[in-house]
């Protein structure tokens, strides 16, 4: 039986013992083991002052899911403690040459849709590209990196077992009972439909009956579980 998550103060809510979750402009995750961390998405940098309420000393590395400015507009913050950044691997320019993106990206009378338009203003240094469908392995952990495009064409999702849960960080990819996040999602839905199948099947193929968790950045119920495949598959086709 797995250890109680400790109590946090307000601002860190202990999903499992060793993951919370911190609500800023979207939710941020952080995964903690022997006093270091592992973000997932910044945020505007509430991990940075909720580091002893997650029992926490630093943060070894921060993780992005995709680079819209909701997830990691206090990247420039992390960037100044020293903390890794590390980006999907079609998205890194997005980051570190972010000036460069909105001097060649039409703003007004613009009739491009695409999602680049909620990026970063100021570069940030990168430490490293996720590449899609390799491993990240950290502690006593290995995060399994999945491209996942939809929301935005470079977004990744990354699958990783904490405290014997399957945990699924799919930034915005999609939402509660396997709903799109927006709208706009669908301007691609080949993309996103792809998306989903490699999200769903790598989990059914690997994970058959075990508990699965959705985690989503977003300021609402971070983690939606499903006891098994098929009630994940059903909650997928809406029924």
């Amino acid at each position: 039986m797995s250890e109680e998550p400790r109590s946090a103060q307000p601002g860190a809510e202990p999903i499992l013992p060793h993951l919370y979750r911190v609500a800023d402009t979207c939710n941020s995750y952080c995964i903690v083991s022997e006093r270091r961390g592992l973000l997932i998405d910044c945020g505007a940098g509430a991990p940075t002052r909720l580091r002893e309420s997650m029992g926490i000393s630093d943060f070894d590395a921060c993780l992005f899911t995709h680079h819209h400015r909701d997830v990691c507009q206090g990247a420039p913050l992390l960037a100044k403690m020293g903390v890794p950044l590390l980006v999907p691997e079609h998205e890194r320019h997005l980051f570190e040459d972010a000036e460069l993106h909105w001097l060649t990206r039409r703003v007004y009378d613009s009739y491009n849709d695409r999602s680049t338009y909620n990026s970063l203003v100021e570069a940030v240094p990168v430490a490293e590209s996720l590449e899609d469908y390799s491993t990240y392995p950290w502690r006593d952990y290995e995060l399994r990196i999945l491209a996942t495009p939809g929301h935005t064409w470079g977004s990744q999702s990354f699958l990783v077992e904490i405290d014997g849960q399957r945990v699924a960080f799919v930034g915005d990819l999609l939402r509660d009972g396997g709903r799109l996040h927006t709208l706009h999602d669908t301007e691609h839905p080949t993309a996103a439909g792809r998306a989903w199948c490699r999200l769903t099947s790598r989990s059914a193929t690997s994970y058959a009956r075990r508990r699965i968790w959705c985690a989503r950045p977003m300021a609402s119920p971070s983690l939606t579980r499903y006891p098994n495949w098929s009630s994940w598959s059903s909650a997928s086709r809406g029924s």
